[in-house]
C-alpha cells in the first residue's frame, strides 16, 4: 500500500462545492432520511491486526457532532454509523449491510485495506463514498467515488518533480513494494522525475511485502550510486525498509509520501525520520494560521478528546464536511439516490487551504484512476520528529508531470 493505511451553516463556510443539483431522480437508493433525522454512515480500517486508524471515525463523529450542537441539517439530527472493517473483506460486506440497514444516505470512508469491496458494495446500493484515502481500484474508478484528495500516485509525481528541480538529485532510485498500489506510485515517481529532468531513467527494486530482509535493495542502491532514493512499501515495512537504506547511503536524499509516514511511523523510525522529504495533498496538522484546520482541532477538542488529529482524520472530516453541505442544499427528499445525484452534479471545490483547490469535472491523467480528481501536493521535511512545515505553504499541481 503506498499512501499505508460541512459544517452546516451559514455563507461564512469556507469549504463549499458549487453546483449542486436539487432536481429529483427515480429509481435506486433505498436509503433515505427518516422523520426528524438524516442518517449518514462511516466504514473504515479502525482496528485491525495490521492496520488501525480509528482516528478517522474520530473526526467523522467531531464534525456530526459539532453540526447537530448547532441545529442540525435543516432542523434535523445527523445520525452517524459506524463500521469497523477490520481490514478483511467479509467485513467490509457487513459495515455495508450494516449502512443501508440503518438508512444511511451517504457513506463516508477513511482508510482501508478492503476499499474494493466497500466501493462495489456500495456502488450496488447506490451510496456515495467520499472522504476516503483512495488506495484500491474500486476508490478511484467506482462512480460512487468522490476522493477528494489524490492517490498516492499525485503525491509521488509532486515529490519526483522537486527531487529532479529543488533537490538536485541526479542519480534517482527506488525501492518499489510488489502490490498493485504501490507499483501505480512507483510508476508516477519515475514518470514525473524523467519528465521534470529531461529523460533520466529511475533505477529501482521491486521487493516483496512484507521483507524479511531489505540489504539486496539496499546493496542495488549502493551499486547504483544512488544520491536519492524514494521508497513507496506498505506502512508497516517503512520501520524495516528505511533504516537499512539509510545506513548503507548515509549521504542520500530520502523521499516518502506523507500517507506512508504518520506520526506513529515516524516515531518508530526514530532518527533515520529526520530529514525525510514528504509530499502530500492535505496540509500537515502541526500547521499554523489556517482556519478550517483551526476548526477542526477545536472540534475535536471538544468532542474526541483523546482522538488523535493526523492527516487521515482531516480528509474524512472534510469528507463528513462535503457530505453534509451537499445534502444542506437539496430541496428534494433525501435519499441515497438524490444525494448521489447531488454529488454527480458537483463542480470546482475549495480546500480552504487544507487541499488544493481542484473540480469534480477534471479528466484524470491517471490510467486506472478515472475518479482521481485532486492533483495537488505540498512538499515538506520531517524535522525532530514532526512534520517541518512553512507558515504559507503552497499547493502545486502534478498534473503535467502526469501526463509526461
Amino acid at each position: 500500500m503506498a499512501q499505508r493505511r460541512f459544517w452546516i451553516g451559514n455563507a461564512a463556510a469556507i469549504i463549499t462545492a458549487v453546483a449542486l443539483v436539487t432536481a429529483c431522480s427515480s429509481g435506486g437508493g433505498n436509503s433515505t432520511s427518516k422523520g426528524g433525522s438524516i442518517t449518514i454512515g462511516f466504514i473504515g480500517s479502525l482496528q485491525s491486526a495490521t492496520y488501525s486508524f480509528p482516528e478517522t471515525a474520530a473526526a467523522a463523529r467531531a464534525e456530526v457532532d459539532a453540526v447537530n450542537a448547532a441545529g442540525g441539517v435543516g432542523g434535523k439530527t445527523v445520525k452517524l454509523s459506524v463500521c469497523n472493517d477490520q481490514a478483511n473483506a467479509n467485513q467490509a460486506v457487513a459495515c455495508v449491510r450494516q449502512m443501508t440497514n440503518a438508512g444511511a444516505v451517504g457513506v463516508i470512508g477513511g482508510i482501508s485495506t478492503v476499499g474494493q469491496t466497500i466501493t462495489s458494495d456500495l456502488q450496488a446500493a447506490d451510496l456515495v463514498y467520499t472522504g476516503e484515502r483512495p488506495l484500491s481500484p474500486g476508490e478511484l474508478n467506482s462512480p460512487i467515488s468522490f476522493p477528494m484528495v489524490g492517490g498516492s500516485e499525485s503525491s509521488a509525481a509532486g515529490l519526483a518533480m522537486y527531487a529532479a528541480t529543488t533537490a538536485g538529485c541526479k542519480r534517482m532510485y527506488m525501492l518499489v513494494g510488489d502490490d498493485s498500489p504501490d507499483s501505480l506510485t512507483g510508476q508516477a515517481f519515475a514518470k514525473a522525475y524523467k519528465y521534470a529532468s529531461g529523460g533520466i531513467t529511475v533505477g529501482q527494486t521491486v521487493t516483496p511485502s512484507p521483507d524479511a530482509s531489505y540489504a539486496a535493495a539496499a546493496a542495488s542502491a549502493v551499486a547504483f550510486h544512488a544520491d536519492c532514493v524514494f521508497v513507496t512499501v506498505d506502512v508497516p515495512e517503512g520501520p524495516k525498509a528505511i533504516p537499512t537504506l539509510r545506513q548503507a547511503l548515509p549521504n542520500a536524499k530520502f523521499f516518502d509520501t506523507a500517507g506512508a509516514m504518520p506520526t506513529p511511523i515516524i516515531a518508530a523510525l526514530g532518527k533515520y525520520a529526520d530529514g525525510i522529504y514528504l509530499s502530500d495533498s492535505v496540509l500537515p496538522v502541526n500547521a499554523t494560521g489556517n482556519t478550517t484546520l483551526n476548526l477542526i482541532k477545536s472540534e475535536m477538542a471538544k468532542y474526541e478528546p483523546k482522538a488523535t488529529l493526523d492527516g487521515f482524520a482531516v480528509t474524512s472530516w472534510l469528507g463528513t464536511r462535503l457530505l453534509l453541505d451537499t445534502i444542506k442544499t437539496m430541496t428534494v427528499p433525501i435519499t441515497g439516490q438524490s444525494v448521489l445525484d447531488a454529488f454527480n452534479h458537483l463542480g470546482a471545490y475549495n480546500g480552504g487551504g487544507l487541499i488544493g483547490n481542484f473540480s469534480f469535472h477534471v479528466k484524470s491523467p491517471v490510467a486506472g484512476a478515472t475518479r482521481e480528481f485532486n492533483f495537488t501536493y505540498l512538499v515538506f521535511r520531517v524535522e525532530n520528529g514532526t512534520y517541518s512545515v512553512s507558515a504559507d505553504p503552497t499547493f502545486e499541481s502534478a498534473v503535467a508531470a502526469m501526463r509526461g
